[in-house]
């Protein structure tokens, strides 16, 4: 593969490089090992605690996806990638939990807490970049003369590294009353603290002798004492000729110190989130063990913040003259003031009716909310339809100021309405439950990889609604011979398209836009009727198990299947890979089929397993985040051996 970029045509001498030493079969291992211990301990009749902590490890070479073809469009082998250096993922993690129980009179108390530290270190090949990265031919590519059209580019090889810490504690305390009063409640507080330490460097640049290495951030630019323009946008170093000037800050770094040489772009961010909330929940017995009504609400407020900055090689080429190490187009989060608080109630009721002893129905209406965030401060390409820079395409981005990426984006909210029933049946040989169901999705965070037209990872997008109904049940025809099974119909519509507005506040028209080829746009966030990704309409799964004695041994085998219907794979219906096509996949259904034996005798088991047994190749995601197309796939045919022994303790 040789270097190319978007803006100038390679030159004859540049570098070809070969992947043959990194050819084989079999290149995506995955070891794990761990371990866990729990301990109890009792310290009368009313308290005990448990202390539980757990270890785990993972270490995984190569990729987990598949590629239908080469960086040139090419098909491939089955279950083949492209790539040009080694990759790793390694994610190793430790979690200490507490739970208290005991008793003050007749209320119940709990606490229960927790602390989790997660580190990775992950390597991924990242040269399919060369062939798309816009800018690509600054970072590989240099004169050779003085003329702008002759170039000596240099290795295509790409590589990106990712160094990551997460911690996350929380601490709940909750009360409750006596479960035997016909009114009973329930009530606590919940503290909870998540936080990742990330840095990542993308290592691109490989005209090394014509780069300063890249410094840590110390400051960012600013018009008038504010990192922000008048239209929102965040000054970069190119508004100098506006009056920009740079100031000294003190960006929060997990790495203080210079870049190698190479690295062209790095993230050094520390982000996440810190909640406290207060709820209480009570039980009413309208008709004492058969009409029961619930209510609660929680309140609570979520403080979400991003710190750090990001650092660049652009304008660190020698022949600028810039300093060394160079961070002339760094960008100190820490100026942008990226923290917000967000605070209200979430509150459910729920009315259940105990029909018989063996029949239960309930009407269930809940509220639920996810935590807002960031995006890179990144204006769109100057191609994009949205960027006012004079072009073709760019008449309505001119006529209203072009675009501004929001710098964050806000909570998004579900309201789900649900009824269902729990039943028994034939002397509880049929069990048989079920819920119809209506869930509203209110401004739903909405991802986008082509920033090329947006210029932006996440935002908030319209409303979805989906409704849908789910059963499942046990069947005992015979006395060892149980059927289970599961189905779940749901359709998701958007009900509401997100609008985007121009820079003077005029709303987006996406119909009256194209790209700088002519191809028509729409909304980036989905259009009115389409379904959410990772919806599937139908899925469903069957398990036959048949259970005898075979002299002193308790023998079983069984057999199961699961089919899924076809699903998207983004809601993004704008962005494209690097063939053309839109990166909404649609992946296709698949049924596929496990089985078991086994033996057990004095807390002894083996069993004998089986999964995906005809080795159906299903398709589970795919995406072109990597500048190619990748597709995750299930795991193949799959069998091994089993065994375990449970130590029981006679407390007589």
């Amino acid at each position: 593969m040789s270097a190319q970029g978007s803006g100038f045509t390679v030159s004859p001498d540049s570098v070809v490089i070969n992947n043959k030493p990194l050819v084989a079969n079999d290149i995506n291992p995955a070891a794990y090992r761990g371990g866990g211990l729990e301990a109890l301990y009792q310290f009368n009749d009313d308290w005990d605690a448990l202390i539980a902590e757990s270890y785990q490890r993972l270490e995984a070479d190569g990729v987990a996806v598949e590629a239908p073809t080469d960086l040139l469009g090419n098909p491939q082998p089955d279950l083949a990638v492209q790539l040009f250096n080694p990759s790793y993922d390694k994610d190793w993690f430790e979690n200490t939990a507490l739970t208290v129980h005991g008793h003050l009179g007749p209320l119940k108390l709990l606490y229960a807490g927790s602390y989790l530290t997660r580190h990775i270190d992950q390597v991924q090949d990242y040269t399919a970049y060369a062939r798309s990265g816009f800018y690509i031919d600054y970072y590989q590519c240099v004169p050779k003369k003085k003329t702008p059209t002759i170039l000596h580019c240099f290795s295509p090889s790409q590589t990106w590294r990712d160094l990551e810490t997460n911690t996350h504690q929380s601490h709940e305390l909750r009360v409750s009353t006596p479960d035997d009063r016909r009114v009973r409640a329930l009530g606590g507080l919940f503290f909870e603290r998540y936080a990742i330490y990330d840095q990542t460097d993308w290592f691109y640049l490989t005209a090394l002798n014509y780069f300063n290495p890249v410094a840590p951030v110390t400051g960012y630019w600013a018009l008038n004492g504010s990192p922000y323009k008048p239209d929102g946008q965040v000054v970069s170093a190119s508004d100098q000729s506006i009056g920009a000037v740079y100031l000294p800050g003190t960006p929060t770094l997990n790495n203080s110190n210079p870049r190698p040489l190479g690295d062209a772009y790095f993230n050094d961010i520390t982000r996440g989130y810190e909640q406290k909330a207060i709820y209480a929940s009570i039980d009413y017995d309208l008709l004492p063990h058969t009409l029961t009504l619930t209510t609660g609400t929680r309140y609570y407020s979520i403080h979400t913040f991003q710190v750090g900055a990001y650092g660049s090689s652009f304008g660190c080429m020698l022949s600028s003259n810039p300093p060394n190490p160079c961070n002339i187009d760094g960008l100190d989060l820490n100026a942008l003031g990226l923290n917000r608080t967000d605070a209200g109630f979430r509150s459910r009721a729920n009315l259940s009716w105990k029909v018989t002893d063996d029949v239960l129905v309930y009407y269930t209406w809940s509220q639920g909310f996810r935590a807002g965030g960031y995006n890179r401060g990144v204006s769109p390409n100057y191609l994009s339809p949205v960027s006012n820079r004079g072009l073709q395409n760019q008449a309505q981005a001119d006529l209203h100021g072009g675009y501004v990426p929001p710098v964050g984006y806000t909570p998004d909210t579900l309201t789900n309405n649900e009824f269902g029933w729990k039943t028994s049946w034939f002397g509880d040989r049929l069990r048989w439950n079920g819920a119809l169901y209506q869930e509203q999705w209110d401004h739903a965070q909405f991802g986008a990889l082509d920033n090329s037209v947006t210029g932006i990872s996440a935002f908030n997008g319209g409303d979805y609604r989906l409704r849908g109904i789910e059963t499942s049940g046990t069947v005992r025809p015979l006395d060892g011979l149980t059927l289970d099974f599961g189905v779940a119909w749901n359709r998701s519509e958007l009900g509401r398209e997100a609008q985007f507005n121009w820079a003077d506040g005029t709303p987006i028209n996406w119909s009256l836009l194209q790209t700088y080829s002519g191809e028509k746009l729409a909304n980036p966030a989905g259009t009115l009727g389409s379904p959410l990704a990772g919806a599937p309409t139908f899925r469903g799964n069957l398990r036959l198990r048949y259970e005898r004695m075979l002299g002193d041994f308790s023998a079983f085998a069984q057999l199961g299947v699961v089919n899924q219907s076809n699903s998207l794979a983004s809601t993004d219906r704008l962005s494209l890979d690097a063939q053309g096509h839109s990166i909404a996949y649609d992946l296709p259904p698949f049924t596929t089929f496990d089985g078991a034996v086994g033996l057990s005798k004095d807390g002894w088991q083996v069993q004998l397993y089986g999964q995906n047994l005809a080795d159906k190749r299903a398709q589970l995601f795919e995406s072109a985040s990597q500048s190619y197309t990748a597709i995750t796939v299930n795991r193949p045919r799959t069998v091994g051996l089993h065994v375990s022994y449970q130590i029981r303790h006679d407390q007589s």
